[in-house]
């Protein structure tokens, strides 16, 4: 399967998986529908009120979120569908939930997802160095996502 190819189907894996988020966790629709329609990537601003969701693009002033996404994503040969961005006693995270290259693993981490728990690379803007592949806890808020743990 060449790139193109790989793309296309984790490009569909996201939108079942938003689809997952939307349905189980209160995650807004237009989230989905707009990754749908033009790859529009939202990330959640966790606040004590919750998940306020946000363009993660330059135009919406998200240039360096846009930026670490892409970056990533080349890296890693992955999708980032949704990013949570919090604060934590060990720094600024930027969360971000994806697709990995190994269609072998996506049952289970849909399963995960229905659970509460995503494959995510916790990215910490403070100190790269704390950086790490993982799985998190997560949950729906006020329309958005929130990191639990």
């Amino acid at each position: 399967m060449d790139n193109k190819e790989l793309r296309e189907k984790q490009k569909q894996e996201a939108i079942k998986r938003l689809e997952i988020l939307s349905r189980n966790y209160g995650l807004v629709k237009d989230v989905v529908n707009d990754y749908k329609r033009s790859n529009l990537l939202y990330y959640s601003e966790q606040t004590k009120l919750g998940g306020i969701l946000y363009w993660c693009t330059k135009e919406n002033g998200a240039e360096r979120f846009e930026t670490l996404v892409r970056e990533f994503e080349e890296e890693h040969n992955v999708i980032v569908y949704h990013v949570i961005h919090c604060y934590t006693s060990f720094g600024e995270l930027l969360n971000l939930m994806y697709i990995s290259e190994n269609e072998e693993v996506w049952e289970q981490d849909v399963e995960d997802l229905k659970n509460g728990y995503t494959l995510a690379y916790a990215y910490n803007l403070d100190n790269d160095l704390f950086s790490e592949f993982g799985s998190i806890a997560i949950t729906g808020k006020s329309g958005g996502m929130i990191r639990v743990s």
